[in-house]
């Protein structure tokens, strides 16, 4: 049970909500006694808890607010290869929504590059005080018990997020971070319950953490909040509401960036991405298990175009899996992986390393070529981060392995002929470069 002192704000809410009940209704405790019930002896968390309820289901949270549109249907692709994903935790979004009671972190992930975890801040700097250390993400019916006074205009319906009775347990002020694989340009979500309209937010951040761009509620009620940005979006924290305040939130939608064609600055690295196709056929060890008979090729190119020495670079997978759709028996496997065994299809999977060269002095470019053995042939994620050794003690400086970045790459459909439409994404490490290229066919580029 919480402890009394921590929660002195909704206690002198809930006094004071008791002390006019038990003032101005017939039916007070004592009432209920004298109609054969025994009188009820509440704890003071039981207290503020009835007293909160009583406040959030009768507070006129009633002030209009213009309807704002969101995009039409779960995912939608303009004519320069920017694709809109829509989250309404309902079955017509992206992944066909999510049921009552789920905790929602990372089951959009695989689809739309979005995963969501709770408490994105810590410590002081909240609307009301310090921040919860856990907040709620529960999904829940929006005309079920488990919210508070909705407000107009109606612009939530079926699933939403934020249980109010997970939200009466939180601890603080509640936040929910959004992270995206591929950065976006623009997002926004429909706050629902808001008696509070500055304590309703949605911040963007870049890769460093940056702050962006802060949208606020412009009013009470039901509002669509949402933050731009011509700097790629790597994060987005949702807040929604406060301590005191219980608020929903719906109809998450945002834009990722996808960029064609060579993009070339400045910087440490470049990346290539130069072809990729269904072909070769699969080790027997693999077939035999039931792995599809024709294993996917995917060849990149890495340069160094700055003055460090690379030394002992190799590629760490991040994830190999389904992207969307029930996932298969099978893992993917990284056939090209140092660990990999084609008689017993062992390794190649996540945290599986792909050694590149010993040495990559500037301007040295090395190509890899990554085998994929797919369990069948559908819609997959590979993601790599590239490591490797800089620096000397001939030079003064102490010798270190870095990330360089991370490479997220996805088969989002097939062609006419059968092979996979790739996305790339290169995310170079904070400090260390931006620089990205992609020649290929079938190929788009998202880059932070």
């Amino acid at each position: 049970m919480k402890q009394f002192t921590i929660n002195a704000r909704r206690s002198t809410l809930a006094f004071a909500m008791l002390f006019a009940l038990v003032s101005l209704h017939p039916f007070t405790l004592t009432g209920l006694a004298q109609k054969g019930r025994a009188p009820i002896n509440r704890t003071p968390d039981e207290a503020e808890r009835q007293a909160k309820i009583e406040f959030q289901r009768s507070n006129p949270k009633r002030s209009p607010a213009p309807v704002q549109g969101v995009a039409n249907g779960p995912v939608s692709t303009n004519a320069t290869g920017n694709t809109t994903y829509s989250i309404t935790f309902d079955a017509g979004d992206a992944i066909g929504g999510l049921p009552v009671s789920a905790v929602l972190t990372n089951q959009y992930t695989a689809v739309t590059g979005a995963t969501f975890s709770a408490n994105a801040f810590s410590g002081a700097g909240g609307p009301t005080g310090a921040w919860a250390t856990n907040t709620d993400t529960t999904v829940v019916d929006s005309a079920g018990g488990d919210v508070g006074g909705l407000g107009a205009p109606t612009l939530v319906s079926g699933n939403l997020l934020r249980s109010f009775n997970g939200w009466l347990g939180e601890n603080g002020d509640g936040s929910i971070r959004v992270t995206f694989a591929i950065p976006v340009s623009t997002f926004s979500a429909t706050f629902a319950g808001i008696a509070t309209a500055a304590s309703s937010r949605l911040q963007a951040f870049d890769s460093g953490n940056n702050l962006l761009a802060t949208g606020t509620a412009a009013g009470n009620g039901q509002q669509v909040v949402t933050v731009s940005s011509g700097t790629p979006i790597a994060s987005v924290a949702i807040l929604p509401g406060d301590f005191n305040d219980w608020v929903g939130v719906d109809n998450i939608t945002f834009t990722t960036i996808n960029v064609g064609g060579p993009q070339s600055v400045d910087s440490q690295v470049d990346f290539v991405v130069t072809q990729q196709n269904l072909g070769g056929v699969a080790p027997a060890g693999c077939t035999g298990l039931g792995y599809n008979a024709t294993q996917y090729n995917l060849n990149v190119t890495l340069t160094n175009i700055g003055t460090n020495t690379f030394t002992n670079p190799f590629y760490r997978v991040v994830e190999l899996q389904a992207a969307g759709g029930v996932a298969p028996v099978l893992p993917f496997r990284l056939r090209t992986a140092d660990d990999f065994v084609a008689g017993g299809c062992t390794g190649g999977l996540v945290n599986s390393t792909q050694a590149i060269t010993a040495s990559m002095p500037p301007q040295n470019a090395q190509a890899t070529n990554f085998q994929i053995v797919l369990p069948a042939v559908r819609r997959f994620r590979f993601i790599v981060s590239v490591f490797a050794t800089i620096g000397s003690v001939g030079n003064n400086r102490t010798e270190r392995t870095v990330k360089i970045g991370n490479i997220a790459m996805e088969a989002t459909g097939f062609d006419a002929a059968g092979n996979p439409i790739l996305t790339s994404v290169f995310t170079p490490e904070k400090g260390f470069g931006n620089s990205v290229r992609v020649n290929a066919v079938n190929a788009t580029l998202a880059r932070k």
